[in-house]
């Protein structure tokens, strides 16, 4: 038997970044769900028209208007919630109010980590799985990436790069998961207004400091410039860097260089890891489905979407003060 599945919000992520790729590695969530064996794609919402016709060509499945209209003719047991962040929490409590049985919702979580923090203890306290789309949490590459450091591989940990577009909220949030993920919860940090001086979602300079670590860098480039997203971390035994938004790893090792006599130095190491951004949407969908039904945990949960909008809150604090913010640690 195949559990049921709703799309709320049927834009890009929703189910456009599918269109005209049938067969193809899927990179929307109805697109994941049209593709995952035990689970169907059952309807759409969306309340602009042209979303809902398109929606419905290529799905072959109704779309609604409202979450109201849908209701009396379907109750999905797991749904996407892909609008924007400020009715994603109302969106949430419905779900859980109308049997849910487990919720994908895109990031940020909410529009502030206080609605957040509210949505992440009902569906804790429902027992409904939260799974929140910062994808790259299931893409191997990345998986191979973090394991790498928590093995120790890069030695200890020096500092951490990473050059990002798109503001704050977005690629800004994708940098804070990882970091967390990879280096784990940041102490202190500061930032200050950058360049791209977006009004709705800036893109600030960012240092981040993990206790007696390493310190972090967000450093944001011009939007309008060309699309960037990439992570460089420097250990004292190696250098692991994410490039092409993701897409490639390459790794640099403590070497001898014998043209200097030099004794430590960094030099390129045969490659090692999968292609990055494959597979990672589809596997989201499997973990939350081993999630509800075995159970396995979530790679990435409702708890990862509020610490995620947490800094974020702490960087605006400190981009209105102009000072630094200590952060106490996570419970």
């Amino acid at each position: 038997m195949s559990l049921s599945a709703v799309v709320i919000g049927c834009g890009r992520v929703g189910s456009v970044y599918d269109n005209g790729r049938a067969g193809q590695d899927p990179r929307s969530h109805a697109g994941s769900y049209a593709a995952a064996p035990g689970i169907e794609l059952v309807a759409g919402v969306d309340p602009n028209d042209e979303r809902r016709a398109a929606f419905e060509t290529l799905w072959q499945v109704p779309a609604y208007a409202r979450v109201e209209d849908m209701l009396p003719r379907v109750r999905p047991e797991v749904w996407s919630v892909c609008t924007p962040a400020g009715p994603r929490p109302d969106l949430i409590e419905t779900a859980l109010s109308s049997g849910a049985r487990a919720i994908w919702a895109e990031k940020p979580l909410a529009s502030s980590a206080a609605a957040a923090r509210t949505v992440v203890r009902r569906a804790r306290e429902a027992g409904v799985p939260l799974a929140v789309n910062y994808p790259r949490r299931w893409d191997p590459a990345h998986i191979a990436f973090a394991e790498a450091i928590h093995r120790g591989e890069a030695g200890r940990i020096q500092h951490v790069a990473v050059r990002y577009t798109r503001g704050l909220l977005n690629y800004g949030t994708h940098a804070i998961d990882l970091l967390r993920w990879f280096v784990g919860e940041p102490s202190w940090l500061w930032a200050h207004e950058a360049l791209d001086r977006d009004e709705t979602d800036p893109s600030p300079v960012i240092a981040m400091g993990f206790g007696d670590g390493p310190i972090a860098a967000l450093l944001p480039i011009d939007r309008d410039a060309h699309d960037t997203f990439e992570v460089d971390l420097i250990g004292t035994d190696a250098r692991f860097t994410l490039r092409d938004r993701g897409a490639t790893v390459r790794v640099e090792r403590v070497a001898v260089d014998r043209d200097w006599s030099e004794p430590r130095v960094l030099r390129p190491a045969p490659d090692e890891f999968p292609p990055g951004l494959r597979g990672m949407m589809l596997a989201a969908v499997k973990n939350l489905m081993a999630a509800l039904l075995r159970p396995e945990e979530l790679r990435c949960t409702g708890e990862d979407g509020l610490a995620a909008l947490e800094i974020v809150e702490a960087v605006r604090e400190s981009l209105r003060s102009g000072a630094a913010v200590l952060r106490s640690p996570r419970e």
